[in-house]
């Protein structure tokens, strides 16, 4: 997602993209300890259409280097990593309440912690200079009415979570017989499914709907973020050749629809 490096970048840090896992499509926490200096503030790890991160073995690097370790975790509210939540895990988690996310408000977010200075900084600067301690924020308060529907939202969160989980469990059933690679969950995870994700070799031009080819072009090959030298990370490029993806944020198909979908995919294989 563009503005998990577009605000770093806004407030003047220096960006370093690390690769990704495979079998997760997650920050690799190799590649992150390769990447460290003695400069780095923070870690941003993006627990990616539902899954997490390595998130405890990123928490243990940041901390043995001084450092935050930040969570975007807007895609994988109610996800777990060895049976806690994500968003919980980092030193800061951010989630995302608009339109197509698990709870949908419409527009927002929610950020926490439970590091007291940390907790200070992100109210000063969710305010607009009011707060002591002198940090000039930009006023980003959530709504009373959003935050009222967001309320009401959470109270559904685990129907949402059972029911987007059944629909992914059901396509990966479904699928089985054609080469597609579902999406993996490690054995110490929960997954929240906010995109069923699959590997395909050879994906032809068009995919019947659900399905779609790709995710995102390279953040670090947007006109926004390149740098010189030029980045290049192979596992993400590989991934962005041969993913195949569903939201499950804008279906609720009945369990024949789903078997009707995958069929249609498999004629175009």
């Amino acid at each position: 997602m563009s503005s998990t490096a577009a605000v770093p970048k806004i407030l003047g840090a220096k960006i370093i993209f690390a690769d990704i896992e495979r079998d997760t499509f997650t920050i690799d926490p190799v590649d992150v300890s390769n990447l460290i200096t003695p400069r780095t503030e923070a870690v941003i790890a993006t627990n990616l259409f539902g899954h997490p991160a390595n998130l405890h073995e990123l928490r243990d690097i940041c901390d043995n280097h001084g450092i935050y370790l930040i969570e975007d975790n807007a895609q994988a509210i109610l996800a777990k990593e060895d049976d806690k939540y994500t968003g919980t895990i980092g030193h800061i988690g951010v989630f995302s309440l608009n339109v197509h996310k698990h709870l949908q408000v419409g527009e927002g977010g929610i950020v926490v912690t439970n590091q007291g200075y940390l907790d200070k900084k992100i109210r000063e600067a969710m305010n607009h200079g009011e707060m002591r301690g002198g940090i000039p924020g930009l006023n980003l308060r959530m709504t009373e009415v959003t935050a009222a529907m967001a309320i009401e939202q959470l109270k559904k969160a685990p129907q949402i979570m059972a029911s987007r989980k059944h629909i992914a469990e059901m396509i990966t059933g479904c699928v089985s017989r054609l080469p597609i690679a579902a999406p993996v969950t490690r054995q110490e995870c929960e997954h929240s499914y906010y995109c069923w994700a699959g590997l395909l070799d050879d994906i032809p031009g068009e995919l019947p709907a659900p399905f779609k080819r790709g995710y995102v072009h390279p953040l670090y090959d947007l006109l926004a973020f390149r740098q010189n030298p030029s980045v290049s990370l192979p596992v993400v490029e590989e991934i962005e050749r041969r993913i195949v993806l569903v939201e499950l944020c804008s279906i609720d198909p009945t369990d024949d629809e789903i078997f009707r979908m995958v069929e249609e995919l498999g004629k175009c294989l």
